[in-house]
């Protein structure tokens, strides 16, 4: 009889639980969802700074013979987006990064085929494995940058910056209260771009306002 009442109570047990996961919003189950897949989830262990301008279908080849649970999508949100040419991106759960850092997911971002960005996220209690790794390891294989001196992130923390072989790595040089800790890497190519386009830009605006000074006094 022991037996079958701890049969039936943990099957009661069960559908109070699974019925309480129905009504729950979406958010949480997928934050409950996220968290029992990183059991089982591989560890992320390239670092950043060996990585180089990519194909797309090199990464999604690479990572699911890795058995990375990808998810990629397309016809991105602006809020989905890193940089404004991003028109796909993939994404998988990971259980850890780096130095066995605990992590919780690493996205690539792709524009016209090419790997853009990769994003490395993890929870705000990693925050000083994943100072203490960057130190390490990108001062000693990069340069650290004044790219972004001044800049600060969205919730107003500045950021530090290295230059590296194949693109430029930033993260928070400050945690952010109840906020996960982010680490970036950005191709050298879509850098370049960037830059290129915002002086063809200015030489436009340039080109506008002398036109216009020109009118302005019958030239």
């Amino acid at each position: 009889m022991r037996i079958v009442k701890l049969i039936f109570i943990s099957i009661l047990l069960f559908l109070i639980i699974a019925a309480i996961y129905i009504y729950i919003p979406t958010t949480y189950k997928n934050k409950i969802s996220d968290r029992v897949e990183r059991l089982t989830a591989p560890s992320f262990d390239m670092p950043l700074d060996a990585f180089i301008l990519r194909e797309k279908s090199d990464i999604i080849t690479e990572y699911k013979n890795r058995e990375f649970n990808l998810r990629c999508h397309g016809n991105l949100r602006i809020e989905n987006k890193i940089g404004k040419d991003n028109d796909s991106l993939c994404w998988a759960v990971i259980s850890s990064a780096f130095d066995d850092i605990p992590a919780i997911s690493v996205s690539f971002f792709f524009s016209k085929g090419k790997l853009t960005h990769i994003r490395l996220e993890f929870p705000e209690e990693s925050f000083e494995q994943v100072q203490d790794y960057s130190a390490r390891r990108f001062n000693s294989n990069c340069k650290t940058s004044k790219l972004l001196k001044g800049k600060t992130n969205i919730y107003g923390e500045p950021m530090i910056t290295w230059v590296c072989k194949g693109g430029i790595i930033v993260t928070d040089k400050k945690t952010t209260s109840n906020r996960n800790v982010v680490v970036l890497w950005t191709s050298k190519l879509t850098i370049f771009s960037y830059i290129l386009k915002r002086s063809v830009e200015k030489i436009k605006n340039l080109k506008k306002n002398e036109k216009g000074l020109e009118t302005e006094h019958g030239i």
